[in-house]
């Protein structure tokens, strides 16, 4: 796999997607799959997601999230696999329909061992409909600070679901450069064989 040049890139990409319909559709079956699968096993929603009110609409975007970071970035969807990374074996994809919003990460428990390792690559998309836009992407570890801990929720009814939610101008640690994070992914396939590995990062 030769390696093209930031020019070429661009001009041969966009971080804005339009879903065609099957696509649109084959994200809503990938979302229903995964809805179905967790009621069936009894599986508990993370981070006190509401699965009565919430449960089938977030999985079908988180879904559709991925799927537009697949097709972007020209990796494989693993479509319905349960706690694997989203997309290619190496990033998880966090959605949100407002164009501002926030990428989200959850605090690491070395000792129950959940949340989001520090580790771990994250990309956010935006969007509805047939719409979106991949925003940009980070490490974990690098949004896991005290100045983006909080809570985005307005429900003031519910307990608020706290989270590190970093913004989009947060440039320090959110790269909106897609050819960098292109340039990483396929570079560590040149490194081991075709493989998408993402070696261990120290934040």
């Amino acid at each position: 796999m030769n390696m093209i040049d930031r020019n070429n890139f661009l001009n041969m990409v966009s971080n804005h997607i339009t879903l065609t319909q099957p696509e649109y559709d084959l994200c809503v079956y990938a979302g229903t799959y995964r809805r179905n699968y967790a009621i069936e096993h009894k599986l508990t929603p993370k981070y006190g997601l509401d699965a009565v009110r919430n449960g089938l609409g977030a999985d079908i975007q988180g879904a559709i999230g991925e799927f537009v970071v697949a097709k972007r970035l020209n990796l494989c969807w693993s479509i319905g696999g349960i706690g694997e990374p989203d997309v290619g074996g190496i990033i998880d994809v966090r959605m949100t329909k407002y164009p501002n919003g926030h990428l989200i990460i959850h605090e690491w428990d070395t000792k129950e061992q959940k949340g989001d390792h520090p580790d771990k690559l994250f990309v956010l998309v935006t969007g509805e409909g047939l719409e979106y836009d991949v925003r940009g992407w980070m490490y974990a570890g690098f949004a896991q600070h005290p100045r983006f801990w909080g809570s985005l929720a307005n429900d003031k009814n519910k307990e608020p679901r706290l989270a590190f939610n970093v913004p989009q101008t947060a440039k320090d640690v959110f790269n909106p450069d897609l050819f960098k994070l292109q340039q990483l992914v396929w570079g560590n396939m040149q490194k081991n064989g075709g493989v998408v590995k993402l070696e261990r990062r120290v934040i």
